[in-house]
């Protein structure tokens, strides 16, 4: 199961790292109590990035953050700091 979200994880950031190298990817918002689903729909709204995951892996994170001009790869970082979920 881990290696499986892992790899899924792994695919999803490679796409962002492209990206990433590009231009610098910086998001700001105040989110409280919001899924990670919706997060996604208002980081994509600000930023030209789409993410891809399976519904059921992320279905237990919420996101509780204010994020002011910060690096999504940052952002991410802060709210899978306390799941199984590596990236």
């Amino acid at each position: 199961m881990i290696i499986r979200v892992f790899l899924i994880a792994n695919i999803f950031l490679s796409s962002l790292m492209v990206v990433a190298q590009q231009r610098d990817l910086i998001i700001s918002g105040d989110y409280d109590q919001i899924s990670f689903s919706d997060f996604v729909l208002d980081v994509e709204q600000q930023i030209q990035v789409r993410f891809m995951y399976h519904q059921e892996m992320v279905d237990s994170i919420i996101v509780s953050a204010s994020f002011r001009e910060i690096e999504i790869n940052d952002a991410l970082k802060a709210i899978f700091n306390n799941s199984d979920l590596i990236y």
